[in-house]
């Protein structure tokens, strides 16, 4: 099993490690501050020209949290993979996405 991590944080610092396994949600809900969500449609990521099969988790509560900015480099990766999203939503604050083999997608 193998798969990868990628941490974006609201000031475009982005972070990739492998891992061996999923991160069990406690470590998903620190990473974003609170409570996850599944970015809406983002299923496949396009990676050194080829696609993953992939998910992305951001805060919750992300936009009704007024402390949250808007995170413009994980806005771009999401508009970027699912062009239906462009010019309609954001993400705000940190966004993690994980993408990997078969059996670490479906650990998840």
């Amino acid at each position: 099993m193998t798969g990868h991590i990628m941490i974006i944080s609201a000031d475009d610092d982005v972070t990739v490690r492998e891992r061996a396994e999923p991160p069990p949600l406690k470590e998903l809900q620190e990473i974003v501050g609170g409570p996850i969500e599944s970015v809406p449609h983002l299923t496949t990521i396009w990676l050194k020209e080829r696609p993953w099969q992939a998910v992305a988790f951001c805060n919750e509560e992300g936009k009704l949290n007024k402390d949250l900015p808007i995170n413009l480099a994980a806005t771009k990766l999401w508009h970027e993979n699912v062009p239906q999203m462009r010019g309609r939503d954001v993400l705000c604050g940190p966004v993690v996405v994980l993408w990997g083999d078969k059996s670490f997608m479906d650990a998840l």
